[in-house]
């Protein structure tokens, strides 16, 4: 295995202590040495292997005082390089292979200045910025540590865990699975991409590799319901099937909970700005959903609606941002003063400490139930016909007519109208017109959309989220 994926850049950086991960990954290899750690289509790696090809790699990496960028293909070189990064006392960078060239120019110009950043920083995480141009986040090794140690006392998880990784390592919410195999000494299972063009494959190699976990995109399940694929294949060693990242349409979250009612469903919540997920809702499987719940918050976090810079009480009815305070704040964005003070603030906290809170952007509101439900971004909030409107509502409505699979509202800022694209249930396809006449009587008139489109496949981003920028340039 060759190391030209390895790409050092040069940056003016003082030395990092990682030890915190490596220390945890040294024990793991103790307790573990002959285990399978990590695995792709063809290649697989003890514990005890990987640490010694991360060692490896990480000696020829430890005269060097940059970060390293690592392109985050599918396979166990990722893993070994980012391990190897660590050992090297380097930040890493995780990047798309497929990264544009003037992306990946940016992305190298603000490394070269990186200036100072926190002791403990492990990687910078870059994703898509509201400029265009790709956003850094620093995150630190006593927030990852802070996390996956409350995740795993939460939910029990440990080394009889057998990990199906959805998620491409250049997305943040992938440091979930590998901080899994890092800290528990579960097997980390590297799904191959072209699986999810083929649920029943997927399904069959799932079972081949005896996946007992999955922490997949809600879109990523829904391929497997909108095929029929439980008629072929059912998953034999799925235990937990947790979400995050965006809603999972009600219809295909109960498809997957009545067909295994078994498996433990759970609502994950959190941002870019956090080393994991703040909140978690363990889902019911004898209960009908209207509404994903956020849950409650991690374990030595605080999660709260805020409004004009206060806490709002959690009250049936109140509405507001999602606000996080606790050991998982990630250190802030890079080279982005304003962002972060915009974003990470001084706040007294529900409980009456002051700290440093992220504001997420993200609106929710408390519902009958007394439960945190999710409304929208506030960035996808719009002004229309003298009301406030969440475009995410919408879609939340559409979703749940029989006929509609999936949905994405954007605004036409040109025409002042609401578009909605959609695309059709197998079995209830239906035309433009017959929707908006579905959807009369789904939403208010003033959330009415003025123009639906149906499409033959709703496109996917990466990271298997719907493309609204995609969307959104189809109105142009």
């Amino acid at each position: 295995m060759q190391c030209a994926r390895l790409c050092p850049v040069q940056v003016a950086t003082k030395g990092f202590t990682m030890n915190m991960l490596l220390e945890a990954f040294e024990r793991t290899v103790e307790r573990f040495p002959n285990k399978v750690a990590v695995a792709d289509a063809t290649d697989s790696y003890t514990f005890e292997e990987l640490r010694s090809k991360a060692r490896e790699y990480g000696a020829e990496l430890a005269n060097e005082n940059d970060a390293v960028l690592v392109y985050a293909d599918r396979t166990c070189d990722t893993i070994i390089q980012m391990l190897a990064a660590m050992y090297a006392n380097r930040v890493y960078v995780p990047l798309d292979p497929d990264m544009p060239q003037h992306k990946k120019h940016y992305v190298e110009a603000a490394l070269q200045n990186m200036g100072e950043v926190a002791d403990d920083a492990t990687c910078v995480i870059f994703t898509s910025g509201s400029t265009g141009n790709p956003k850094g986040v620093v995150k630190g090794a006593h927030a990852y540590d802070s996390f996956i140690r409350a995740f795993c006392r939460t939910f029990q998880l440990d080394e009889s865990q057998t990990i199906g990784n959805q998620t491409p390592f250049f997305f943040d919410a992938s440091s979930k699975d590998v901080l899994l195999m890092i800290y528990a000494g579960a097997t980390l299972e590297i799904l191959p991409t072209e699986l999810f063009a083929s649920p029943i494959s997927l399904v069959e190699y799932l079972n081949e590799r005896k996946v007992t976990y999955t922490c997949w995109v809600p879109s990523a399940y829904t391929i497997v319901t909108q095929l029929g694929t439980f008629e072929s294949a059912m998953p034999e060693y799925l235990q937990h099937a947790y979400f995050v990242g965006e809603q999972f349409p009600v219809k295909h979250l109960m498809q997957w909970m009545q067909t295994l009612p078994d498996v433990e469903f759970v609502n994950l919540y959190g941002s870019t700005e956090l080393a994991g997920v703040c909140s978690y809702c363990r889902l019911d499987t004898g209960r009908t959903y209207e509404r994903i719940p956020l849950g409650v918050a991690l374990e030595g976090n605080e999660v709260f609606l805020a409004k004009d810079g206060k806490a709002l009480p959690h009250e049936v009815g109140a509405e507001g941002e999602i606000c996080v305070a606790g050991g998982i704040l990630s250190s802030g964005y890079l080279h982005d003063p304003e962002g972060n003070e915009k974003r990470f603030v001084r706040m007294t906290t529900p409980s009456g400490n002051v700290a440093r809170v992220l504001r997420t952007g993200d609106m929710a509101r408390v519902d009958e139930g007394g439960e945190l439900v999710f409304v929208g971004r506030s960035d996808f909030q719009i002004k229309y016909m003298g009301r406030r409107i969440e475009l995410q509502e919408i879609e939340v409505a559409a979703e749940h007519l029989i006929q509609v699979d999936a949905c994405c509202c954007v605004f036409d800022q040109r025409k002042k109208r609401i578009v909605m694209f959609c695309t059709t249930t197998e079995g209830h396809e239906c035309t433009a017109r017959e929707i908006k006449r579905l959807m009369r009587t789904a939403v208010s008139s003033y959330m009415m959309p003025k123009k639906i489109v149906v499409l033959d496949e709703m496109p996917h981003n990466a990271n298997g989220k719907i493309d609204r920028t995609s969307l959104a340039a189809r109105l142009a």
